[in-house]
């Protein structure tokens, strides 16, 4: 997908949070926050398991 693309969608999602109430608007930033951290912590698990499985950690 292109940079584009991605900065359109950002700026759609940005104009979409500042309609919300600022309790929601809160709310929304918080469930961001932690989804980008759930997935930081999953992709860190993947990058673990794949140098464990492919010896890497043996070196």
């Amino acid at each position: 997908m292109n940079a584009r693309v991605w900065q359109r969608g950002f700026a759609v999602a940005r104009k979409g949070a500042e309609r919300l109430p600022i309790d929601a608007n809160e709310n929304f930033l918080r469930c961001i926050d932690t989804l980008v951290a759930e997935l930081a912590a999953v992709g860190w698990a993947v990058a673990q398991a794949l140098r464990t499985t492919s010896g890497a950690a043996d070196r």
